[in-house]
């Protein structure tokens, strides 16, 4: 019974980062448009199971006594499924070697297996969450047809917070669009659905 609720908080953990690392890295400011897609907790579940799975075999080599943890912190099942979810997302995407393939290569490790899976759920959840992103911003830019107007409004809500550099470059892409639908992508990309909301509200 031990076993399986170590084995449980690994996973947990393990999906938990995986989750936490694609907000920070892909989704920083879209993120409330994840919460509805399947592709999110399938790569969730996948991440979370291999956690399941690392504690398991942990587990299995400690009975065989292949591995001894005695003396140490890691003794503790609870102390090893904390760090076995922390390190699981790390150790799936261990690369031993690339090997070429056409365009591109293809690589050998661990990393093998997050190759069968993670471009494809990726690729299907920057899709949709696109959609979700165009389907938010039409009451928006029905309301606010004029692009110059957009734009005046944009350049008046730029956070404070962000950098000179990065509030330099935000305004030189919003200046390049040429729709309105363009810029208020750009602007909700940048600055996130509570300042949008607030900058544009309906």
């Amino acid at each position: 019974m031990a076993f399986f609720m170590a084995g449980t908080l690994a996973c947990l953990i393990a999906a938990t980062i995986s989750l936490l690392e694609l907000i920070t890295s892909r989704y920083r400011n879209t993120y409330t448009f994840l919460w509805r897609r399947w592709q999110l907790y399938v790569y969730m579940a996948v991440y979370g199971a291999f956690g399941f799975l690392l504690m398991w075999i942990i587990d299995y080599l400690v009975a065989k006594k292949t591995v001894s943890f005695d003396d140490m912190a890691l003794d503790s099942v609870w102390v090893k499924a904390v760090l076995v979810g922390m390190s699981a997302k790390a150790l799936m995407n261990i690369t031993l070697f690339n090997v070429p393939s056409g365009a591109g290569t293809v690589p050998i490790g661990m990393s093998t297996l997050v190759h069968l899976f993670e471009p494809f759920l990726l690729s299907e959840l920057d899709l949709q969450v696109w959609n979700d992103v165009r389907t938010f911003l039409t009451p928006h830019a029905r309301k606010y047809p004029q692009l110059e107007e957009v734009k005046a409004i944009m350049d008046r809500n730029i956070p404070p917070t962000l950098s000179a550099e990065r509030r330099a470059a935000l305004r030189a892409e919003l200046g390049a669009r040429d729709s309105v639908e363009g810029a208020l992508e750009t602007f909700l990309y940048a600055v996130g659905r509570g300042t949008f909301i607030r900058s544009f509200p309906l």
